[in-house]
């Protein structure tokens, strides 16, 4: 089930949001980072501001009443930018990323947006599904996470 994150959901989020960045990015971002900077704690205060700010959708994905993914995004204009879409590696490949996707295309869309853009690291293994989705690259950046460079994409897709 998707559906919009209330604050309830911060603890859930967060464990989610650390879980599948020590899943997607273990290789590309140092482990210190992985296992000691981003941590439940730390990501629980990004979320109490995201979920504060109204300018920011968040979805959740639900199994079984358990949060297994998430995403967020903002649009402004006639820009929609997806900022996180996550899914925890076991409930990978089960439709439940393609139906967050979704539920954003949709909010993008109501929204009067035209447009929807996102940055993805290079190296992330997930990266072909933005592509599957029909997202044209369109550009790159250097992006530094614990002292180590790494680049960045960026995916445009017409709404």
């Amino acid at each position: 089930m998707i559906r919009a994150a209330v604050t309830a959901d911060i603890p859930f989020l967060a464990r989610v949001h650390v879980q599948s960045w020590q899943e997607t990015y273990a290789g590309l971002i140092p482990e210190d980072v992985l296992y000691n900077i981003i941590t439940t704690e730390s990501r629980e205060l990004q979320w109490q501001r995201t979920l504060a700010n109204p300018a920011i959708t968040v979805f959740v994905a639900e199994v079984a009443g358990s949060i297994v993914g998430f995403c967020s995004l903002a649009v402004r204009g006639r820009e929609a930018n997806l900022f996180t879409l996550y899914l925890l590696q076991a409930q990978q490949g089960l439709g439940l990323g393609k139906a967050l996707w979704v539920a954003a295309l949709e909010y993008a869309r109501a929204q009067k947006a035209k447009e929807l853009s996102l940055w993805v690291l290079e190296g992330n293994p997930t990266r072909g599904f933005y592509q599957h989705m029909g997202g044209v690259l369109d550009d790159s950046r250097t992006e530094t996470i614990g002292g180590t460079d790494l680049l960045e994409v960026s995916y445009l897709f017409e709404l």
